[in-house]
């Protein structure tokens, strides 16, 4: 009975331990993004207070995606508390080797992959986003989706590079959206048609729903020879991408089943939204831009602001570890000292029995 004992308590412990390491391991930024990629709902701040975390392309606001709010593609640009300042933005700009320009970070997308080999792929000087990637669009950082009222709303255009070229050979023809999604080619005398070379698809209808797909922001050097309007990829010191993305899955309309990519349910690395974020403070003075206010100073002199360090920002634990001084590692150290007490005692017991 005593071994039995042993036995489960030991597989208990098996399984305790790596689950707890686990936990904290949640919501990193993908191994390899050189930064934190978010969307915003208002135009971008910087601030991963105001990450959102699912939502509707181009289709933002409470009446699920009958919404016209704009979705903005930005970046974590703050300290980790609250503030976004000159010097943060230096250090973004280092992290992303973008040459000190968030003009060179353009848009792909890419079917999310575990290690990352598709969101920093290897590529070759002079290689363009379309080869690169599976998807583009002509996007770029603090781009705004804006959606409208019409049944034919596309938001934004994402291109393989097939569909790319077979709608530059054609001689890149206006092109617009049915009701459907559908492309047509429409003539200066506005007559429109099928077409048979779409320059892509909307976004709004690119995947099946339920598709994890990665949002990629990748330095550009430049542009195609042949395709001037398609940008060229920055090879990294490693030979491979410099790029910073965030994955998410897709979303059908709950309004309208042509949608099928409509809306977006953030997965990695793309904030954590107000309840656990830093709460912004301005550059200058460190006091809150919203919220709250007459927030008192501390001992020290230092006031203390939902979200900051001393009021548990957004890397602070909840629950039962962040009741406990020093978080997460205090309580993982008094699990493993409590496990191991009790493997003691059994073991003990055991020599006794026999």
């Amino acid at each position: 009975m005593h071994r039995t004992t042993l036995k489960i308590l030991l597989a208990a412990l098996a399984l305790m331990v790596p689950t707890a390491f686990l936990t904290a391991a949640s919501a990193e930024t993908p191994h390899g993004s050189r930064a934190e990629v978010i969307l915003e709902k208002k135009p971008s701040t910087g601030q991963p207070y105001y990450a959102s975390l699912d939502g509707w392309w181009g289709h933002e606001g409470k009446s699920q995606d009958t919404g016209i709010g704009s979705t903005y593609l930005s970046l974590d640009a703050s300290d980790g508390h609250g503030v976004v300042s000159e010097a943060t933005i230096a250090r973004l700009h280092r992290e992303l080797g973008d040459g000190g320009n968030f003009d060179a970070l353009r848009v792909a997308f890419v079917p999310f992959s575990a290690d990352g080999s598709n969101e920093r792929p290897v590529v070759h000087k002079g290689e363009n986003a379309g080869e690169a990637f599976r998807w583009f669009a002509d996007l770029g950082f603090s781009s705004a989706l804006n959606g409208n009222k019409n049944k034919n709303d596309s938001v934004a255009v994402v291109s393989t590079l097939a569909e790319y070229t077979q709608w530059w050979r054609a001689g890149r023809p206006v092109q617009a959206f049915t009701d459907k999604l559908g492309v047509l080619d429409v003539a200066s005398d506005g007559h429109a048609t099928a077409s048979a070379t779409p320059q892509g698809r909307s976004l709004l209808d690119r995947w099946p729903a339920g598709t994890k797909i990665s949002l990629v922001f990748y330095v550009s050097d430049g542009v195609d020879k042949d395709m001037p309007q398609v940008p060229t990829v920055k090879v990294g010191k490693d030979g491979r991408a410099m790029t910073a993305w965030m994955t998410f899955e897709t979303v059908a309309s709950p309004t309208n089943p042509v949608r099928t990519s409509g809306g977006y349910q953030v997965l990695t690395g793309a904030g954590t939204g107000p309840k656990a974020a830093a709460k912004p403070r301005s550059t200058a003075t460190g006091q809150d831009q919203g919220g709250q206010a007459g927030t008192k100073p501390d001992k020290t002199g230092a006031t203390t602001q939902p979200g900051d360090p001393g009021a548990g920002s957004g890397s602070d634990d909840g629950g039962l570890t962040g009741s406990l001084p020093g978080g997460r590692p205090t309580f993982y150290a008094l699990l493993v000292v409590l496990l191991a007490g009790a493997v003691s005692l059994v073991t003990l017991r055991l020599r006794r029995a026999g």
